[in-house]
């Protein structure tokens, strides 16, 4: 009934972005199963800064695709609720999603999962589900609200202190229809932050990490965070500066630089914030894994803890 939104064309949903066919993607390295192994666990969602005040806005969610109507889990008006969170839980994995629940608990933040179905956006009436779920012990309590596209719209602005835009020819590539629908309008979806690796037990934030792909045939040494900031992406790291400061600060804050292509480096940049912004720590190149290869993923893993 679900499945994770990805990354393609606007225009084109079926033209999938570059990808390194040796390494495979940091989705793949970064397996909860392995960091588990370390009492470590990883969770990823779009966020909301609120622009007039600068501070976070304490709501985290998560995008999920429906693969069937939505109308099929309304009777009169009213969500499904049990069938949608039965099945959510079975997608997401029970243990998964009490922990990023506690973790979402422990700083403040009411987590929220966002659910529709991707096909169609010819109505601002097209129906999506908004699923804010909190813990009470070790029990998943939940709330399921149905919501059409403008009260969503509504909602981002709201959540982001004013309309916010990126400019009238959108996004290129988006995790979504939607996503790219709304790069067009004056309700920006948010942003996201690539992965925030908390301790299981201490709930204490251990990285929160930007993926920065490397598409050109330049050395991954040269790829720094004053290529990027604080331009052409100024908004994007500053965002990621304020979730980091609000939930920990992390023990190490860092962008991750990999390649397309067949090159098998990349780069860690650890970023620190200073009274005038954001600036380059260490740095080190490093081997990464080898597609499907657990072995090699564990060292990668390794590799960052110790960094």
């Amino acid at each position: 009934m679900f499945k994770k939104p990805f990354l393609a064309s606007c225009s084109d949903r079926a033209k999938l972005p570059k990808e390194n066919t040796v390494t495979g993607t940091p989705e793949n390295w970064f397996n909860n199963n392995l960091l588990l192994e370390h009492s470590l666990f990883g969770v990823s969602f779009d966020f909301f800064i609120n622009w007039q005040t600068g501070m976070l806005t304490p709501v985290a969610w998560v995008k999920r695709l429906l693969t069937i109507s939505p109308d099929e889990l309304i009777d009169n008006g009213n969500p499904k609720s049990e069938d949608i969170f039965n099945e959510l839980i079975r997608f997401e994995g029970k243990e998964n999603l009490v922990l990023f629940c506690k973790f979402c608990e422990h700083k403040n933040i009411q987590l929220q999962y966002i659910l529709y179905n991707d096909s169609n956006w010819s109505s601002a009436g097209n129906k999506l589900f908004i699923v804010s779920i909190n813990l009470k012990d070790t029990v998943l309590n939940y709330n399921i609200e149905v919501i059409t596209l403008t009260d969503l719209q509504n909602k981002i602005r709201e959540y982001s202190g004013g309309p916010v835009t990126i400019g009238r020819k959108g996004l290129m590539y988006g995790t979504s229809l939607l996503e790219c629908l709304l790069s067009k309008t004056d309700s920006l979806y948010p942003g996201d932050v690539d992965i925030v690796i908390f301790n299981t037990e201490s709930l204490a934030v251990e990285n929160v990490i930007e993926f920065k792909k490397h598409n050109l045939s330049t050395p991954i040494e040269n790829q720094k965070l004053s290529n990027y900031y604080p331009s052409p992406d100024g908004r994007k790291y500053n965002r990621l500066a304020i979730l980091n400061n609000f939930i920990g600060p992390a023990k190490k804050f860092i962008c991750l630089y990999y390649p397309t292509g067949e090159r098998e480096h990349g780069k860690l940049e650890s970023i620190e914030t200073t009274s005038a912004g954001l600036v380059t720590g260490k740095s080190l190149v490093i081997r990464l894994p080898e597609l499907d290869n657990v072995d090699t993923y564990k060292e990668f893993i390794r590799n960052v803890i110790n960094f």
